[in-house]
C-alpha cells in the first residue's frame, strides 16, 4: 500500500473526516472505509492500491496515490 494511502487511512480513524486536495484541485471532506485494490481503468486489469473514502454529503469514491495532492488538516 503506497504510504499516503495509509496516512490517509489513519488520519481518518474512528471515523474522523479530514480535507484532501485532488489532483483536479478539488477539496473533498471525507474519511477512509476501507483500502483495497481496484482495476486502473475499464481497459487495463492491472489492479492499484485505492482508498474507499466515504464524503461528508453521503457519496463514496475511490482515491488512488495519484488522485491525491494533499492531505490536509
Amino acid at each position: 500500500m503506497p504510504e499516503v494511502l495509509i496516512k490517509l487511512y489513519m488520519m481518518t480513524a474512528n471515523n474522523k473526516y479530514i480535507r484532501v486536495r485532488l489532483s483536479d484541485e478539488k477539496i473533498v471532506e471525507c474519511t477512509v472505509d476501507c483500502l483495497t485494490y481496484a482495476n486502473k481503468s475499464d481497459e487495463d486489469d492491472t489492479d492499484e492500491p485505492v482508498a474507499l473514502v466515504i464524503l461528508q454529503d453521503g457519496g463514496e469514491m475511490l482515491l488512488s496515490e495519484s488522485d491525491i495532492l494533499e492531505i490536509m488538516k
